[in-house]
């Protein structure tokens, strides 16, 4: 989810207009660059068995997420 979250950032950082005018733009994208790296790092270190437990949770959390899509629910975005 870290990952996932550091480049959500990032796309919307880039997308806001306004932040280029004023400077904060650089910033932005910095902070979410290096939270990219920072949670890589975290997911390399905590083990093989760790990633895939969390892998097959993530996974498990999928089907939920196409049943709040499909009922309109609050992933509508």
């Amino acid at each position: 989810p870290y990952v996932f979250s550091s480049l959500t950032a990032l796309m919307l950082s880039m997308r806001e207009r306004g932040l280029a005018r004023s400077g904060k733009l650089v910033g932005r994208i910095a902070a979410a660059l290096l939270a990219f790296a920072f949670s890589m790092l975290a997911i390399g270190g905590a083990g093989q068995g760790t990633v895939f437990w969390g892998f097959l949770l993530v996974m498990l959390g999928l089907p939920l997420y196409v049943l709040m899509r499909f009922r309109g629910g609050p992933a509508d975005g």
